[in-house]
């Protein structure tokens, strides 16, 4: 049966289900097409628990196509992992030949842990100590695959030249059971369920195996360079007035914050002080699964080199304000972490300005020709430009009952933000760009 939606379960659809599980254990099993089932005889698989161990081949598939699936980023997430996440790579084979390769995260998720809006002393209405209770019993290990500490499909590449996406992915899915299994073997523990995470386009019917829920959550930000733009002034230039205005009212607000690139010894002798500045963005956040660890900046800094650029904002008796950082895939700059206090920002206006900055790091590089803002603060990256794009996760709880009410329980305790678009540019087609 299959029941891929983000809307209520049907009772028909939800009696088939439970009907069908019945028939046998749900571990492994799915129903294959004729097609799919071809591939699956053909096809094998290689899984690592170590970025050292990962062949050559590796590295041929990622090294010039997406630096978040290449070696040094794979490594500086070995080093230093966010709390309780754990990677493993997959060699998908096809004849025997390497045809993909896929990154899966293993993650021990405590949804309690997770709600800020939650705590404890914040428990009054009969509805929230429901909420709270139920919110405390779920616990998870969740196979991912992707990447949690990114927007955007970073979970895979194929060998174009033998396999089209939708057969890589058909390859990945028919893998999954078995995967899963040896993961469970080789950990000592069964995982809960799984989520696809961040998709570009959505699966297709036959893909839809079983009572996997879709999901929606922000949209990833991004914005792609009219090739025009040589400088940040090629870009205020195109602005409407207001939002013109509003740069430069920013820009006034922190004209005396010095913002320099910091080398690796300088984010390592600082790193306890910007885990703070970190955290106390973090803090914000209503729903957070992740929680990096103090030397993650330092090592991303160590293993990507000039690759992680990293932006500190002081004032002008040398007070570390805030920080924000950029990675670059490709032709893209990535907007990663960043770090703020409230009291900074309201002063110096200084998520925006970093916003402008990030973007003005991008405008002057000839290699660049995107920048991805990932899928918070949406109107605000909306006012610059940014434009949303829709990604696409799934996910399965391997329990059959559970999994019936997973997809209402994730859009109740991470609901959809309410946003306005912005329509900054005078032209209408600088939206666009050259995404079209």
């Amino acid at each position: 049966m299959n029941l891929f939606s983000d809307k209520a379960c049907y009772p028909r659809h939800v009696t088939q289900y439970l009907f069908s599980s019945l028939g046998g254990s749900t571990r492994g099993r799915s129903v294959q097409t004729s097609s799919s089932t071809t591939l699956l005889k053909e096809c094998s698989f290689e899984l690592y628990q170590s970025v050292t161990d990962l062949p050559d081949t590796w590295t041929d598939f990622a090294q010039s196509r997406n630096s978040f699936l290449d070696i040094p980023f794979l490594t500086a997430l070995e080093k230093s992992p966010p709390i309780g996440v754990e990677n493993r790579y997959v060699l998908l084979k096809r004849k025997n030949r390497v045809v993909g390769v896929v990154l899966l995260q293993l993650i021990e998720y405590r949804l309690k842990e997770t709600l800020k809006n939650l705590a404890p002393e914040e428990v009054k209405t009969w509805r929230q100590r429901l909420s709270y209770r139920v919110a405390s019993v779920m616990n998870f290990r969740l196979l991912v695959v992707g990447n949690l500490l990114l927007s955007g499909e970073h979970a895979f590449l194929f060998d174009e030249s033998l396999l089209s996406r939708s057969q890589g992915i058909d390859l990945l899915l028919e893998s999954l059971p078995k995967i899963r299994r040896q993961i469970e073997i080789e950990n000592g523990y069964r995982l809960s369920g799984v989520l696809v995470k961040d998709l570009e386009e959505p699966l297709l019917a036959n893909q839809r195996k079983g009572l996997m829920h879709q999901v929606t959550f922000q949209p990833n930000m991004s914005m792609d360079l009219p090739k025009d733009w040589k400088s940040k002034a090629d870009y205020l230039a195109d602005l409407q007035s207001k939002y013109r205005v509003r740069a430069r009212r920013a820009f006034k607000k922190a004209k005396d914050i010095q913002i320099r690139e910091w080398t690796l010894e300088e984010i390592q002798n600082n790193k306890e002080q910007l885990h703070n500045l970190y955290q106390a963005v973090a803090d914000k956040a209503t729903f957070n699964m992740l929680h990096l660890g103090v030397d993650y900046l330092p090592t991303m800094k160590q293993e990507l080199a000039d690759s992680f650029r990293f932006f500190g904002y002081e004032n002008r008796t040398g007070e570390l304000l805030g920080f924000c950082t950029l990675i670059q895939n490709g032709e893209a700059y990535d907007a990663h972490f960043l770090g703020l206090e409230d009291t900074s920002n309201k002063a110096y206006q200084l998520y925006l300005n970093m916003l402008f900055d990030m973007l003005g790091q991008a405008i002057n590089r000839s290699d660049i020709t995107s920048i991805v803002f990932g899928r918070t603060a949406l109107e605000i990256k909306s006012s610059i430009g940014a434009l949303p794009q829709d990604m696409y996760c799934y996910i399965k709880h391997f329990n059959p009952v559970f999994n019936l009410v997973i997809g209402w329980l994730i859009r109740k305790y991470d609901p959809v933000e309410e946003w306005l678009p912005r329509h900054p540019f005078k032209t209408p087609q600088l939206e666009v760009a050259d995404r079209f």
